[in-house]
Parts: structure tokens; C-alpha cells; sequence
């Protein structure tokens, strides 16, 4: 019991995603976490930003000028500018595409803008790089069709298990995001449904008797060109097949379960009267039967030799 239980647990395949976060990659209006650092090493804010927005931006946001309704220095303390992460974005933005300062202004130097850019960033989401906070990581579930697809791959069942699931939340067009996906009470009901209709279907419960099926060779369902005689013997059992022509026999068979089938073949070879005589004298002119492992899944199936 303990091993199904464990197994039915495992169907229910809920996947965690890697979360990656990026330095800079920070949700806007989101606080310092608890512990972090409230500025950079070295405060990089007075060291490295603030000298630069004095030197290319003071001249029309700060000393008096606030044109675009930014007085920059106007902020008064490095908290002050955490509380407006949207104005500071745009600060970034705009920094980072060379929007600003405009095209008749003095124009800091590339390592000038990135220095600016990226101390601000660190500065405005409080990003200690000794000590980086990745922040949380979404646990996210399957959606229909990935959880379909992978109890097929894992189990072997050829059924949809998904068939009476409930649609899957959709946000931005895809129905695959973490943020979006939803654990209902009913999806979980579904999960549990559905782990036992997989397990009755891989694990068979019941005694499996061998059995055995003869099928006599010409009632078989013939393929390929027909050859000319095909029939080998007064009463009709014996088939002729031609490899020239490519033709063949199939059983259709039904599998209750995916399995391991024996097929054993009873046939003997006869050379054609134009072929050489070392051919013909290496030819099995007595029935012999040949035997092969044929793993079958569980679905109609077709034996073709």
C-alpha cells in the first residue's frame, strides 16, 4: 500500500521552475528585503551616481530646474528615491537608450552611462552583491497537455487522463505560467481521479493466464504484390511470400496491457527455379519454426512478417 500510495503521489507531477533573476530584474514598487543591505558597498550612491547627475542632469532637474516636473535634487535622502521607483525607472530607461541627456546637452562617455545606470540600479533596489536575494521562486504544476504527455512517457498508457480536467488559466496568451497556473480544489479531485484510472491501467491487478493463439497462415491479412501460386499446398495453409515483391502477412491482436508477446513463425523456404545451384542447395527446404519477443503496447495492434 505504501508503494502505491508513493507512486500515486508521484503521478500527480507538480514542477518546480529555476527561478533566474537577473541584476536588474526586479519587480518595480518591490521593498528591500528584510536584512539587505540599504545601500551598495562603498555608498555608491554618493561615490558614483550623484556625481554624474550633477555633472549631465543638475542642468535641467536640480538647482532650481525641474523640467519634466523632475527635480532631482529635490530627493533628500536615498530613501526618498526608493519610494518613487517609477520615476527612477524611467530615470534608468532613458539613461540606458541615450534619450538623455538630449542630443544638445553634454554626453557622459559609455563607461560614464553605464557606471550610472548600474550603480542607480543597485542603489534603487537595494542589491547587494555580496549578498544577492534572487527573490522567490514560482512552484508551478503542469498544465493539461504537459501532464498528459508526461504520464504517457512515463507510464505507457494510451488514454488521456486529462480528458474532464478543468481548462487551464491563461495570462499573456500561454497557459504554462507559473504566476497564472492555480491549484483548485476541483483540479486536485481531478488529480486524484485520474492517478487511480493510470494506476489500474499500469499496474494489472488481476492473475494474467497464458494463452495462446494460432493463426493459420492463410488467414492472415495479406500485403505487398500478390505472387503468382500463393498458395503452396492442396489444402490451402501455406502462403508464398516473395521478398521481390515485397509482400507480407499481419495478425491484428488486441493488448489488454503493454507486455511482452512470443510469436513464433512456422515457415520454410523454396528457391525459385532460376536462382543458382549454390543458392538452392543452401535453402531450407523443411518447416522449421522461428521464434522472437515482440513487446506489444496496449492499444490494437498489427504482427507483420
Amino acid at each position: 500500500m505504501f508503494r502505491l500510495l508513493t507512486i500515486a503521489a508521484a503521478l500527480m507531477v507538480l514542477a518546480a521552475t529555476t527561478g533566474i533573476v537577473r541584476d536588474g530584474d526586479v519587480a518595480a514598487g518591490v521593498p528591500a528585503a528584510p536584512g539587505v543591505a540599504t545601500t551598495a558597498p562603498g555608498g555608491e550612491f554618493h561615490t558614483t551616481v550623484l556625481p554624474l547627475l550633477q555633472k549631465y542632469c543638475y542642468e535641467c532637474h536640480g538647482d532650481g530646474m525641474d523640467k519634466g516636473d523632475l527635480e532631482m535634487d529635490g530627493y533628500a535622502s536615498l530613501q526618498d528615491i526608493r519610494n518613487d521607483v517609477k520615476t527612477w525607472q524611467k530615470v534608468i530607461q532613458y539613461a540606458r537608450t541615450q534619450t538623455m541627456p538630449p542630443p544638445k546637452a553634454d554626453q557622459p562617455t559609455q563607461p560614464e552611462r553605464d557606471a550610472l545606470v548600474e550603480g542607480l540600479h543597485r542603489e534603487l533596489y537595494a542589491i547587494d552583491l555580496a549578498n544577492p536575494d534572487p527573490g522567490r521562486v514560482t512552484v508551478r504544476r503542469l498544465n493539461r497537455s504537459e501532464y498528459r504527455n508526461t504520464i504517457r512517457d512515463l507510464i505507457g498508457i494510451t488514454f488521456d487522463p486529462t480528458i474532464d480536467f478543468p481548462q487551464d488559466d491563461t495570462g499573456y496568451g500561454f497557459d504554462n505560467i507559473g504566476d497564472v497556473l492555480t491549484l483548485p480544489p476541483m483540479l486536485m479531485e481531478k488529480y486524484l481521479a485520474a492517478t487511480d484510472r493510470v494506476l489500474n491501467a499500469a499496474i494489472p491487478t488481476g492473475s494474467m493466464a497464458s494463452r495462446e493463439q494460432r493463426v493459420p497462415a492463410n488467414r492472415a491479412q495479406r500485403s505487398g504484390k500478390p505472387v503468382a501460386g500463393d498458395t503452396d499446398d492442396a489444402a490451402g495453409e501455406w502462403v508464398r511470400l516473395s521478398s521481390r515483391t515485397e509482400n507480407a502477412l499481419a495478425v491484428p491482436m488486441q493488448s489488454a496491457t503493454r507486455a511482452d508477446y512470443v510469436v513464433r513463425v512456422r515457415a520454410y523456404a523454396r528457391p525459385r527455379a532460376d536462382e543458382k545451384e549454390a543458392e538452392q542447395t543452401a535453402a531450407t527446404t523443411q518447416p522449421t519454426t522461428a521464434e522472437a519477443v515482440v513487446r506489444a503496447p496496449a492499444r490494437p495492434t498489427r504482427l507483420s512478417i
